[in-house]
């Protein structure tokens, strides 16, 4: 296969921002998701999908049939309510070419997890944005929404603490583990970066025992040159034996604005050392998170 080839199949999976999925629950998380989906639909001329899903009490199900009715109907108004509202919300914000920002939303009787699978299959979002505040309680985490979307979900995933604080993202760090192949993965991100002038860092943790700066700064000049075309972009070596205070150490010095993480699918060890790693950032962290999927 040519260079040219080449180029060409890294460049079919750019993030090219043109439907954003937004689920909501209406938390203070889900407020700061939506901000973030507003800012990159600014950029990119996106419409925003805004998907909600309710459920009744559990001593619903021993209420007669039209008592059952009546609170449906009322969770339907009340949420319709709301969905409305943030629809009006994101509808009075501009793009940056001066066009309205274009929404409409989803609700459904259903599990959150359930809906947002069924709403990205019928929407094929460029991204999904979600909010998340299980960061104090791991055990509250795994069981959280966000955790089984992640696993089960394979859209290119933002995922924004309630306590975040929305800038413009100027500075993106990507963890990567193989410099001439997760590299390609970069590729995905030229779109994005670019809609905010933004710069391209990826992030390399090796070892103290495994030092060999220079030749993977050569290998990565040779890739950038045949097949990246973005100025703003440049390799950081992080010298750490373990990769998650590595990557903190790198992001706190650098001040950075989004952490782009890879989900890899492959040998269960190796994916349960990457998902403890993925939950770590969300978990403890305020920075917003990125997640792409690899096969």
């Amino acid at each position: 296969m040519s260079k040219f080839c080449r180029r060409i199949h890294f460049y079919t999976n750019l993030l090219i921002m043109k439907t954003i999925l937004l689920p909501t629950d209406f938390s203070k998380a889900s407020e700061k998701a939506m901000e973030y989906a507003i800012l990159i639909a600014q950029r990119n001329n996106a419409r925003i999908v805004v998907a909600h899903a309710y459920l009744l009490p559990v001593f619903s199900s021993i209420l007669a049939p039209s008592v059952m009715d009546c609170m449906i109907e009322e969770v339907v108004q009340k949420t319709d309510s709301k969905l409305i509202s943030i629809c009006k919300k994101i509808s009075s914000h501009f793009s940056d070419s001066g066009k309205q920002l274009e929404c409409e939303y989803v609700s459904a009787y259903s599990v959150p997890e359930t809906e947002i699978k069924n709403v990205a299959h019928l929407k094929k979002p460029d991204l999904i944005i979600m909010g998340t505040n299980s960061r104090d309680n791991l055990q509250a985490f795994l069981r959280s929404t966000t955790s089984r979307i992640i696993d089960t979900v394979s859209f290119p995933l933002l995922i924004v603490h309630e306590n975040t604080i929305v800038a413009p993202i100027e500075k993106i760090h990507m963890a990567i583990e193989n410099i001439t192949k997760d590299a390609v993965e970069a590729s995905q991100l030229i779109n994005l970066a670019s809609s905010f002038k933004a710069s391209i860092t990826l992030l390399h943790v090796k070892p103290n025992n495994k030092v060999n700066e220079s030749k993977g700064n050569f290998l990565f000049a040779d890739f950038i040159k045949n097949f990246i075309d973005y100025s703003s972009i440049k390799l950081k070596t992080c010298i750490s034996n373990n990769v998650e205070e590595g990557l903190k150490t790198s992001l706190s010095e650098d001040s950075s604005d989004l952490l782009v993480l890879i989900k890899y699918s492959r040998k269960w060890l190796d994916e349960l050392f990457h998902k403890s790693i993925i939950r770590a950032f969300i978990k403890k962290g305020d920075l917003p998170i990125l997640i792409l999927h690899r096969t």
